[in-house]
């Protein structure tokens, strides 16, 4: 961890308002790594796509979906959610997160409320306590 600097993360979703443009501007900060945590990282937007990503991004995008994504994402609502590798993926996000990096926590959901990523923050935050989650309804759009 960065000396005195507490960690962030930040959950977004891809159709949450204006999340490409705060997703452009936090990955403006070296330390940033972007975390697709989609079990698929495929969308019907050509940019949100893993290559896109990963040509925008670099070596600073990662895919996760292996351990991160919810194996229950294309069920109907109500359907519980089911973190694929849960052990493995908080595990490696401390070690990003304890490595000095701040984390975005990618997902197509617009709704953190009834996105995987919530879970994922949940359990994040039961294993690492000093870590501060910036929600998207809490950040400014500018």
């Amino acid at each position: 961890m960065r000396q005195g600097v507490m960690p962030k993360v930040y959950p977004l979703g891809y159709s949450h308002y204006g999340a490409d443009k705060r997703i452009d501007e936090l990955m403006q900060q070296e330390t940033m790594l972007l975390i697709d945590t989609r079990l698929k990282p495929y969308s019907w937007r050509p940019e949100w796509r893993s290559d896109a990503l990963r040509a925008k991004y670099q070596g600073r995008y990662r895919v996760a979906g292996a351990f991160l994504g919810n194996l229950n994402f294309n069920l109907p609502n109500g359907w519980p959610i089911k973190i694929a590798d849960p052990a493995t993926g908080i595990r490696g996000l401390m070690r990003y997160l304890s490595e000095g990096h701040d984390l975005i926590l990618l997902c197509q959901c617009a709704c953190y409320d009834n996105c995987h990523r919530k879970e994922i923050v949940r359990l994040l935050q039961e294993a690492m306590e000093s870590v501060e989650i910036v929600l998207p309804e809490v950040v400014n759009h500018g």
